[in-house]
């Protein structure tokens, strides 16, 4: 008879027996006064995405210091054991925080190749993907450029 409706015998008999032990997990509860949080799942804490937060601004801030000592990004990147690429961001994150100046970042690109790559974004608009607008430049461009463009506009300076 239940099977027409999706549930087996079987399944009602489980649902039957988890009732009564919820049931009776409530009685052992208000006999001994446990509370019933500890037996339900955790919820995710909180407090994790800060101690991301706070790893990552040492992160940048490990690379600023580099940076601010004159190491290439090569060379921040093989004394990190990062990729160049995660300099790139690093730094393109600590320019759009105000860490590194304006003619400073301008010294990763040229002011043509950012004009250009600025032109591109605006014709086609906020919503384009990063690979679209690299396979559309030439290919010196790289996209650090790329990344570096759209910093540079999304703060006014381009």
């Amino acid at each position: 008879m239940f099977p027409k409706i999706g549930i087996t015998e079987a399944g009602i008999n489980a649902l039957y027996d988890q009732s009564k032990f919820t049931a009776n997990l409530a009685q052992i509860q208000q006999e001994v006064s446990i509370s019933f949080h500890k037996y339900q799942k955790e919820e995710p804490k909180t407090a994790l995405p800060k101690k991301i937060n706070v790893e990552k601004i040492d992160t940048y801030m490990t690379t600023l210091s580099l940076y601010q000592q004159g190491k290439s990004l090569k060379e921040m990147a093989e004394m990190r054991e990062l990729t160049p690429q995660t300099i790139e961001s690093h730094l393109v994150k600590l320019y759009q925080h105000k860490k590194i100046p304006l003619q400073e970042i301008l010294k990763f690109s040229t002011i043509e190749k950012l004009k250009d790559i600025k032109q591109r974004i605006t014709s086609w608009g906020d919503e384009v993907k990063l690979s679209a607008i690299k396979e559309a430049c030439p290919s010196d461009y790289t996209y650090f450029d790329i990344k570096l463009a759209q910093a540079l506009i999304e703060e006014g300076d381009l």
